[in-house]
């Protein structure tokens, strides 16, 4: 037992604290796994932090099981963006890692990405790749390896994307949140934001400093119906106020002013591949034009035009079909 303390206590002394900030609305039923996943990790965070947005179901009795050993937040319903401002105004460590209420870690993640980040002081985000896991929590896919290192800014822009950084699997060195000398700022608390907020903010992250993958699949992502990504007109709106904000950026404009119309035909792909997987042909349609009047060298360089386009000239019930006979 005391060759196991002391191991940990040159580890501690090795890396800096970190805080771990959960925002949760309603998400009893996951709450406790993801909390037991933080407390699990091989570098134990020096602070964890949940902050209940307003929740109206059992989370307190979740939470008062811990005691001291989280740090609860309460606030009334704001949304994540306000609920992590608030989450990184309490903390206290050098480093903070989100975790979103319904997602996991594996055991290595903040020790992997906080060693990456103590190696390439540089470098102000790491993330880790990520699995996708259905409600229950059995993994049902692998996200894409992300394989973006340094200066990201262009790429997260003209491709409207993180390159697989997300808010379950970043951990930021916490003085770029604090707006002084040309740092990102906190998280827009906008509520019409909530599902894009994470994204204007890693723009605004990567305006200032430089990324950091990490080669590990340390995160589990949980897709069930409740959540704000599978609700796609609200999705659409989002996505396109966390684009307009970005360009509204007086800061950021110099910087990015050159690829905006990549930016908006890339936002407008997504979209209409999020309705062409829903069946609405319709809009997926009318997304597409959007994109190539916006950019049209994107029919020479963009893959998910073509394939959406091409998709849909199958015709919706055969699509259907096919889609029935993948799933079998």
């Amino acid at each position: 037992m005391r060759q196991a303390v002391s191991k940990n206590i040159s580890f501690q002394k090795k890396f800096p604290g970190v805080s771990v900030i959960i925002p949760t609305y309603n998400r009893a039923a996951y709450l406790k796994e993801a909390i037991e996943s933080v407390l699990r990790q091989t570098y134990p965070p020096s602070q964890l932090i949940v902050v209940d947005d307003g929740s109206t179901d059992e989370t307190p009795t979740v939470l008062s099981f811990y005691k001291e050993r989280i740090k609860c937040l309460y606030q009334k319903n704001r949304e994540r963006g306000a609920a992590r401002n608030l989450g990184i105004r309490s903390s206290h460590g050098e480093y903070v890692a989100f975790l979103d209420s319904d997602d996991l870690w594996l055991p290595d993640h903040l020790k992997m990405c906080v060693s990456a980040l103590e190696m390439e002081p540089d470098h102000g985000v790491a993330f880790s790749n990520a699995y996708r896991i259905d409600a229950s929590g059995k993994i049902i896919a692998k996200n894409a390896k992300g394989v973006w290192k340094g200066d990201v800014l262009e790429k997260i822009i003209k491709k409207y994307s993180s390159g697989g950084c997300n808010s379950s699997s970043a951990v930021v060195r916490k003085g770029l949140f604090f707006n002084e000398g040309g740092q990102a700022g906190f998280f827009c608390e906008d509520p019409a934001l909530s599902g894009s907020e994470d994204w204007e903010m890693w723009v605004r992250l990567a305006s200032c400093t430089r990324f950091l993958p990490v080669d590990a699949y340390t995160v589990k992502l949980r897709c069930h119906p409740e959540q704000s990504s599978q609700r796609i007109e609200k999705m659409e709106r989002s996505m396109t106020l966390a684009l307009d904000l970005v360009f509204q950026n007086k800061a950021l404009i110099p910087k990015i002013k050159k690829w905006k119309r990549e930016g908006y035909s890339s936002l407008y792909t997504i979209i209409a591949t999020n309705y062409y997987g829903s069946d609405d042909f319709r809009r997926a349609r009318i997304f597409l034009k959007r994109a190539i009047f916006k950019y049209p060298l994107a029919l020479f360089f963009n893959k998910l035009i073509l394939y959406t386009f091409f998709r849909m000239l199958l015709g919706k019930h055969l699509v259907i079909f096919i889609r029935k006979l993948k799933h079998v």
